[in-house]
């Protein structure tokens, strides 16, 4: 605790209270009465003594009028409680006078704030410490009080301001614990002010006198001349059309005041500033104009990516990026293969393509569909879609429900599969397939779940 700051308000520190207060207040009433009834003693004896030589007053009678000169005042200390007069006092000396007590009074101010903080405060706390060491004994008691508010109040203080004074003191750390960490400077132990100190403080430097400018130098000289001029006029050494002349001469002409008043310091600062406001309007514009067109674009892509959001939330489940590779890999059959990889690329061409881009439609196919993308799949080490072995799925208008088939040999003509149908429990005739189109190559597992009798019964050679 190296630093001071000063109290907020000096209402916060107690006032003498007491007859001597009324005292006093008595007795400064009664001397300015006093004051005043000698100052119009004096005025009339002057009046009523007869003047001297040439109808002026005399020495003595002057002297008692006039009110002695400031540089020659010799001031009587008066005693502490007893008010000062200043009725005698010239404007000078008087505020010399005061300015005084008020240096004095800042300086005892400061001096019983150090007093308070360092010395009363401290003590206060240790108090409260020794009735909290010994609250459990409730014969303790510190100059016959049993608590801290009743030894506060025997000191003659009031403990609500006493607590406002810890409360000040917390505030006066905290903001000092502030300062030093935002690297500010610490304030000063006597007048508790930062780098500038107060006028009062034994620390107070007088700032540099500046250097006149050009312009400055112009005005102080022309003041000089001017007042030279008004000197000679007084005392008669000039008339007052010469000293006119003079005065008139000294004056800029019109068109360098309005210069003068476009380079004031007020003018320049209200140019810059107007200077700042119209480049910050024109940066302003420029950061609206490409936001606008930034917002734009990003409205764009907000549009084209929700159409995608929408895409992808209708796509099946299969079919998605992160299933289509299983659902390929678990399809035996290159045409069902084709058509699921040919529905996937239909999604990805619909998710990936701007707005103003889409796929071709080609003309109607045989088999009466539109095919926006077409994809082929070939299997690894099938020559054909259906191969010898093959576990058939049929499925047309005649057989509506799917039945199970079996591929079983390869006809001369175009190469055209031979298969056997499950019926009633056994394996029928064999026939040559016309439309491969109603068959569906399937897994072993998938032809289990669609016939399970058909692996019980064993197949005979013709059938298979």
């Amino acid at each position: 605790m190296d630093d001071f700051g000063k109290i907020s308000s000096i209402e916060s520190l107690p006032l003498p209270k007491g007859p001597h207060v009324r005292d006093f207040d008595e007795a400064q009433s009664a001397a300015k009465k006093a004051a005043r009834a000698a100052k119009k003693a004096v005025a009339t004896d002057a009046l009523a003594s007869p003047a001297g030589p040439g109808g002026t007053l005399g020495p003595r009678l002057l002297t008692k009028i006039l009110f002695p000169e400031r540089d020659t005042v010799t001031l009587a200390a008066p005693g502490p409680d007893a008010p000062y007069v200043y009725i005698d006092l010239d404007d000078q000396s008087f505020h010399s006078t005061l300015s005084g007590f008020v240096q004095q009074a800042q300086r005892q101010y400061a001096e019983s704030g150090l007093t308070l903080y360092y010395r009363v405060l401290p003590d206060l706390q240790d108090a409260q410490r020794r009735f909290k060491d010994h609250e459990k004994d409730s014969d303790y008691r510190l100059d016959g009080c049993k608590g801290i508010e009743e030894y506060i109040r025997k000191l003659g203080l009031n403990p609500a301001s006493v607590r406002k004074w810890r409360q000040r003191d917390k505030e006066r750390q905290s903001m000092r614990e502030i300062k030093l960490l935002a690297g500010g400077p610490e304030a000063c132990p006597e007048c508790g002010q930062g780098k500038k100190h107060a006028p009062s403080c034994s620390h107070y430097v007088e700032p540099e006198t500046k250097a006149l400018t050009a312009l400055e130098y112009k005005f102080v000289d022309a003041s000089v001349k001017q007042h030279a001029a008004l000197q000679d006029f007084y005392a008669g050494r000039t008339d007052a059309d010469g000293a006119l002349k003079a005065i008139v001469a000294t004056l800029p002409d019109h068109n360098k005041l309005e210069e003068y008043v476009e380079r004031g310091s007020d003018a320049v600062e209200t140019n810059k500033k107007v200077a700042e406001q119209q480049l910050y309007i024109s940066e302003l514009g420029e950061h609206i104009t490409h936001m606008n067109e930034e917002i734009a674009e990003l409205k764009a892509k907000n549009e084209n990516l929700r159409q995608r959001l929408e895409a992808i939330s209708a796509v099946s489940e299969h079919l998605r990026d992160e299933t289509i590779t299983a659902t390929l890999a678990g399809e035996p059959d290159q045409g069902s293969a084709s058509k699921t990889l040919t529905a996937y690329l239909q999604t990805v061409a619909d998710r990936i393509l701007p707005p103003n881009m889409t796929v071709r439609q080609p003309p109607k196919s045989i088999f009466g569909a539109y095919e926006n993308v077409n994809a082929t799949v070939a299997l690894v080490g099938r020559a054909h879609r259906i191969e010898i072995g093959d576990w058939l799925e049929l499925k047309d208008e005649e057989h509506t429900t799917p039945a199970l088939c079996k591929c079983t040999g390869v006809g001369e003509y175009m190469e055209r599969r031979k298969y056997k149908e499950w019926l009633g429990g056994n394996w029928g005739k064999e026939y040559v397939i016309v439309n491969e189109h109603a068959y569906t190559v399937i897994t072993e597992e998938s032809s289990r779940q669609l016939a399970p009798a058909a692996f019980s019964v064993e197949p005979s050679k013709e059938a298979l």
